[in-house]
C-alpha cells in the first residue's frame, strides 16, 4: 500500500481509492487511477479527488433522498454541474504558471480526446473517421497525434472510473447496467470536452477585456446543434485565390518553386541537421562556447527531430512555438538518442515513454540560449532577413524571464550515516559473485570494478559521474615516473579531469563540460589505503585504455549512463531498504550527483579560501582577483599545489568507509563486471 492518503499502487501506478457508505443502500468502493507513478504528482491529485469524491457523495445522498429518476433535466443539470466544476479548476491553472500560452494547444486537444471518448463504443485510440472529423475541426496532424495521446493517457477509463458512475446510478434508484453507465459517462466525457473547449479560449482578448471573463466564457458554450470546432480559436484559413485560366510557363514555374518563408533573403533546402555541425564549430571557433560542445549540439540535433529536420528555408517562427511545446510535454529522461531513427508521431503513439517529469524553466531556458546562438550564425546565412535589423526566428521568445527559484531540482547532500551503510553493502563487504553483488556469500569475495570504485571515487574525489566513469590511465598518476617527486616530500597521487579519446570520439578528444572542469585532483590516501593503486595495476595489464572498460562495451549507453543502468539502480535499491535517503521538500532524492553536492557543503566553511573549494570542484572562479591574478600553481608548482589540496580534501572529508578492509583484487570477465544484480531483502 502507498503512504499516500487515499491510494494504493499496483505495477508503480498509483490510484485513488475511496469508500462510500449509505444506510440502505450499502457501501461503494470507488478505484479510479491517476495516470502517473510519480508520488509528488499522485499525492496532488489525489487531494483534489478527495475533495471531489466528498462533493459527489453528498449529490448522491441527496439524489436518494428526493428519490428522483434519470431524465433530461437531471441530465442538463449533472452535465452543468460537472462542466462548471471541471471548467473553474482549469481556469486556475492559468493563473498559476508563467507560461499560461502553452496551456492554450493542451486544452484544444484533451477537449478532442474528450469529444472522441464520449461516443458510444469509443476506445482509447482514434479511428480514421476520428482523425479526419479532427482536421475538419481545425487541428493540425500534429495536434491530431496529441489527441491521441492524451486519449490513451488522461482519459479515465475501465473499472476503475466506472465504479465511481455506479455511485451515481445507486444514487439515482437505478440499476448500474453497462447501459446507465455508458450514458453517465458520456454526460461526464462530454462536460470535460466543452470545459476543455472553453479554457482553450480563456486568453482570447473578447473574453480576458470583460469584467467577468468567467462569466463572459460561459456564454460561448455550444449549442445542442453545433459541432466540436477549433477554427475560432486558430487562425482562419485564407480563401483559395481563383486559378488563372492560362498560366505562363514563367508563372507556372516560379508558383511550382520552394517559397519556404518569405522573410528570408534566399531560400535554402538543405535540411536543418546538416548545418548543425558547421555552426557548432563557428560558435567555438569565434570562442563563444568553450570546452566541450557535444551537449550543445545534441540540443540542437533534438531540434532538428522535433520539428521535422525540414529544409532551413522552411522554417518559421511557429517551428520554435512547436519545438517548446512538444519539449515541455516530453519528460525528463527520455533519451532522445535511442529515437533518432524513428518519427515524434511514433513517439506520441507510446504513452509509456511520455510519463514523468516535466522539464524545469531553466532547463527549457538552457535550450533555448544554446539555439538562439546557433541562430545568430545561420542569421549570416540561410535564416538573414530580407529587411535590415530584421530577426525572423527568435529562441529567446521562449525562454522564461523569471525562471523558479525554487530548489525542486537540487540534489539534497548524503548524510554520513547513510553513507555508512550505502559502504556496508556486499559489494564492498563481501557478496556471492556476478549479479550477485548485493547478496552476502557463502564464501564472500569481493570484486573490483566500476560498481566497486566509482560510490568510493565520487565521495572522496567529489568530481562528476561521467568525469570518473570516463577516466584513462593516462588520466591516473601514481608514481614519480611521471614527474619529479623529490618536491615537498614526494609526488602527491592524482587524477586528471581532461578531454580524451574514451569520451570523445576517434577524431576528438572530448569530456569536458566546460574549461574550468579541466583539474587535477589529489588521491584520498583513503582509496589507496583500500587498493585503487593495484587496481590500476590490473586493468593496465589488460591492455584497455579507459579505467572501468565495461562501462564502454554500448552503442548507444555509455559511461554513467551504463553505471546507473548495471549497477547503481540495485545499490539504490538496496540501500532504501535499510537506511533513509535524503530527500529534498519536493521529493527529490539523493543520488549520485549528491556525492558531489555532499563534497563542496563539506568545503563551506568560513576559514577555507572559496578559491580552493573551486579549484577542487572545478567551478568558474569569481571575482576579479580569482580570475585576473590567482596564480598559485606557477607560484608554487603542481605537487605543492596539489599537496595543500590534499590536505584540505583530507580535513574536510569525513572517512566513511573505515570499516572496510582491503582485499585482493579480483576481476570478473569484462561481461559481467559491474552487473550487481537486484537488491535482494536478507
Amino acid at each position: 500500500m502507498s503512504k499516500i492518503p487515499y491510494t494504493s499502487r499496483r505495477n508503480g501506478k498509483y490510484y485513488f481509492r475511496r469508500r462510500a457508505r449509505w444506510q440502505n443502500v450499502g457501501d461503494y468502493v470507488a478505484i479510479i487511477p491517476l495516470n502517473t507513478c510519480n508520488a509528488q504528482e499522485a499525492r496532488t491529485r489525489s487531494i483534489t479527488m478527495a475533495s471531489r469524491f466528498e462533493e459527489l457523495k453528498g449529490e448522491v445522498s441527496a439524489m436518494m433522498t428526493a428519490g428522483r429518476t434519470i431524465d433530461q433535466e437531471l441530465i442538463q443539470q449533472l452535465f452543468d454541474n460537472e462542466l462548471r466544476h471541471a471548467l473553474d479548476k482549469l481556469l486556475t491553472d492559468y493563473h498559476g504558471t508563467k507560461r499560461p500560452d502553452y496551456l492554450v494547444n493542451y486544452h484544444k486537444t484533451m477537449a478532442a480526446a474528450y469529444d472522441a471518448a464520449q461516443r458510444p463504443g469509443a476506445r482509447n485510440e482514434l479511428s480514421e473517421n476520428d482523425r479526419s472529423r479532427l482536421g475538419r475541426s481545425g487541428l493540425t496532424p500534429d495536434e491530431i497525434e496529441w489527441v491521441a495521446a492524451d486519449l490513451d493517457r488522461h482519459v479515465p477509463s475501465g473499472p476503475g472510473h466506472d465504479a465511481g458512475l455506479a455511485l451515481y446510478a445507486e444514487g439515482l434508484g437505478l440499476e448500474p447496467t453497462d447501459a446507465i453507465i455508458g450514458k453517465l459517462r458520456s454526460i461526464s466525457f462530454r462536460a470535460s470536452s466543452e470545459a476543455h473547449r472553453l479554457a482553450a479560449q480563456y486568453l482570447d482578448d473578447d473574453v480576458q477585456s470583460t469584467i467577468d471573463p468567467e462569466a463572459t466564457l460561459w456564454l460561448k458554450r455550444r449549442q445542442p446543434h453545433e459541432e466540436l470546432t477549433f477554427l475560432t480559436i486558430a487562425k482562419a484559413a485564407a480563401p483559395a485565390a481563383s486559378p488563372a485560366a492560362v498560366l505562363s510557363a514563367d508563372i507556372a514555374e516560379s508558383l511550382a518553386a520552394p517559397q519556404g518563408n518569405r522573410h528570408f533573403d534566399k531560400y535554402d533546402a538543405r535540411p536543418f541537421s546538416s548545418v548543425i555541425d558547421e555552426a557548432v564549430g563557428t560558435l567555438a571557433h569565434r570562442k563563444r562556447w568553450r570546452g566541450d560542445t557535444a551537449e550543445r549540439a545534441q540540443i540542437a540535433r533534438v531540434f532538428a527531430w522535433i520539428t521535422g529536420d525540414k529544409a532551413l528555408g522552411d522554417y518559421s517562427q511557429d517551428d520554435v512555438t512547436h519545438f517548446l511545446d512538444t519539449l515541455l510535454r516530453i519528460p525528463v529522461g527520455f533519451r532522445f538518442k535511442e529515437h533518432w531513427d524513428g518519427s515524434l508521431k511514433e513517439i506520441l503513439g507510446k504513452p509509456d515513454l511520455l510519463e514523468g517529469k516535466q522539464r524545469s524553466e531553466r532547463t527549457v531556458n538552457k535550450y533555448m540560449t544554446v539555439l538562439a546562438a546557433i541562430a545568430s550564425i545561420l542569421e549570416e546565412g540561410p535564416w538573414q532577413a530580407n529587411l535590415p535589423n530584421t530577426q525572423v526566428i527568435s529562441f529567446q521568445k521562449g525562454r522564461y524571464k523569471d525562471p523558479d527559484g525554487n530548489d525542486d531540482n537540487e540534489r539534497e547532500p548524503w548524510t554520513d550515516e547513510t553513507l555508512k551503510v550505502l559502504f556496508s553493502a556486499p559489494v564492498w563487504t563481501g557478496n556471492d559473485g556476478h549479479l550477485r553483488r548485493l547478496t552476502p556469500g557463502r564464501q564472500p569475495r569481493v570484486y573490483h570494478d566500476a560498481a566497486y570504485w566509482v560510490p568510493l571515487l565520487l565521495y572522496y574525489t567529489h568530481a562528476a559521474l561521467n568525469e570518473i566513469c570516463g577516466l584513462e590511465f593516462d588520466d591516473v598518476v601514481l608514481s614519480s615516473h611521471h614527474e619529479d617527486g623529490s618536491e615537498n616530500g614526494g609526488l602527491v597521487p592524482r587524477l586528471g579531469v581532461r578531454n580524451n579519446q574514451t569520451r570523445g570520439t576517434e577524431k576528438e578528444k572530448r569530456g569536458l563540460k566546460n574549461a574550468h572542469r579541466k583539474r587535477w585532483i589529489p588521491i584520498h590516501p583513503e582509496l589507496l589505503r583500500l587498493g585503487f593503486a593495484e587496481y590500476v595495476s590490473a586493468i593496465r595489464s589488460e591492455g584497455s585504455t579507459a579505467l572501468f572498460p565495461e562501462l564502454w562495451t554500448q552503442n548507444k549507453k555509455k559511461g554513467g549512463s551504463q553505471f546507473r543502468d548495471r549497477a547503481w539502480v540495485h545499490m539504490i535499491s538496496w540501500l532504501a531498504k535499510r537506511a533513509s535517503i535524503p530527500t529534498n521538500d519536493a521529493g527529490k532524492k539523493a543520488d549520485l550527483h549528491s556525492f558531489r553536492t555532499t563534497g563542496s557543503s563539506n568545503y563551506t566553511k568560513a576559514t577555507l579560501n572559496d578559491n580552493v573549494r573551486a579549484k577542487i570542484m572545478g567551478h568558474a572562479p569569481v571575482g576579479t582577483n580569482a580570475k585576473h591574478y590567482e596564480k598559485r600553481e606557477k607560484r608554487i608548482g603542481l605537487n605543492a599545489l596539489m599537496r595543500e589540496h590534499l590536505d584540505v580534501m583530507i580535513t574536510h572529508t569525513p572517512i566513511n568507509t573505515a570499516a572496510l578492509i582491503k582485499r585482493p583484487i579480483y576481476l570478473l570477465p569484462l561481461i559481467h563486471r559491474s552487473r550487481v544484480g537486484s537488491a535482494k531483502t536478507d
